[in-house]
């Protein structure tokens, strides 16, 4: 990557953030702090594992929590003013020497000072909210820092809260770029918060790189789908198929369960032409010869390493890559083993059942948090077995 091509992409973050700060995006903003404290507490989720009350407050549920977000942020910055300034920067800038400034270094602060900032935020909405009716023992409190001038010590002492404690909040939360902590909850709380009251987290910022990892902007196609009714016999083709939830596709002689981790298995439409071109061939594969169940045309199946994505009406999660096997050396001839490598596509577990059929759209989910899904770490050795 180039200077020019490192410019373009600061100026798209940019634009991105712009648009995130939209006040069309505040849910997604409020869900996006929430997830952060779900990450740093360890608690798993996904992104329809979350919904809006319809009516604030809370603005967020999930589970049996309440949540309510606000933002803490220096004396007389406004993020949207700050980013919008900086995209014009980043958009006339014909050099990454031009966008170089140099930042004053941030206080550190303690914990006392910090946990002090949130005092006039919560007192006002602790007096609006009584004023209107609403009782503040149901809602659970999470203060997203954003700071510039000022850094959290993380190793300092946190003082009782005990004025955000009489004004009779469930609980309170503390979210940083780097730092994540429960204040208090109390025992009608939800257990993921009361479990870990007193736990600080530090976490990396995300990387440009990470960035793009993340991001799949491309939307596949459903080329071919095709189901093997017992091992070694002839596949069918067919126009549409029903994916079951755990259990593989319908037809399909896949081992049903949440241990099988080859539900499902995708190949990759545009290998096809490049597995026989390896393998001296004029004119592509035919899925069929491959034994896989679904061709997917557009997409990047590689991008899906670790992700959910929907194809159709379903949902699935890869779990590892479909490698190949000795039966398709003796099938095709010698030579397609090591052909094959790297084409093989990946593997699939149904993750909501739906119907998928020809020229279906296979769309990744966003990514959620910052890891990747656990079940391709967990399931991505010894994926190569006999179909």
């Amino acid at each position: 990557m180039d200077d020019s091509d490192y410019l373009r992409l600061l100026t798209h973050q940019a634009e991105q953030a712009n648009a995130f700060l939209s006040n069309a995006k505040k849910w997604e903003r409020e869900r996006w702090v929430c997830q952060r404290l779900l990450q740093a507490l360890n608690v798993r989720h996904h992104a329809d594992d979350f919904t809006s009350s319809g009516q604030e407050p809370p603005d967020v549920l999930f589970r049996d929590a309440n949540f309510e977000v606000f933002f803490v942020l220096d004396e007389g910055r406004r993020l949207n003013d700050e980013w919008r300034a900086e995209l014009e920067r980043r958009r006339s800038a014909f050099s990454l020497s031009q966008l170089v400034r140099r930042e004053a270094r941030p206080k550190r602060i303690p914990a006392s000072e910090m946990q002090a900032r949130l005092g006039p935020t919560l007192r006002k909405k602790a007096h609006n909210y009584r004023e209107r009716g609403i009782d503040v023992g149901e809602l659970d409190l999470i203060a997203f820092v954003s700071l510039k001038r000022a850094v959290l010590d993380c190793n300092s002492h946190f003082p009782p809260p005990t004025e955000y404690l009489r004004q009779g909040w469930r609980s309170l939360s503390l979210v940083g770029p780097r730092f994540a902590r429960v204040l208090f909850a109390h025992p009608d709380a939800p257990d993921f918060l009361r479990q870990k009251p007193a736990v600080r987290h530090r976490y990396r910022p995300v990387s440009p790189l990470q960035q793009l990892l993340a991001e799949v902007p491309q939307i596949g196609q459903v080329r071919w789908i095709g189901v093997r009714p017992q091992s070694r016999a002839a596949m069918l083709e067919v126009d549409a198929v029903e994916a079951r939830h755990e259990a593989g596709l319908t037809g399909d002689h896949s081992r049903p369960g949440p241990r099988n981790a080859r539900q499902v298995t995708l190949i990759q439409w545009e290998h096809l032409a490049v597995a026989a071109a390896l393998l001296g061939r004029e004119s592509p594969l035919h899925p069929s010869e491959l034994r896989r169940n679904i061709a997917v045309a557009g997409i990047n199946l590689f991008s899906l390493k670790g992700r959910r994505f929907r194809i159709g009406q379903a949902l699935l999660e890869t779990t590892g890559w479909c490698q190949p096997c000795a039966r398709l050396e003796e099938r095709l001839g010698p030579g397609t083993f090591q052909a094959m490598r790297g084409h093989g596509g990946i593997t699939a577990r149904v993750i909501r059942g739906g119907i998928i059929r020809l020229d279906d759209t296979v769309q990744v989910e966003p990514l959620d948090n910052a890891a990747i899904a656990p079940a391709w770490q967990a399931r991505q050795g010894g994926q190569a077995g006999l179909e």
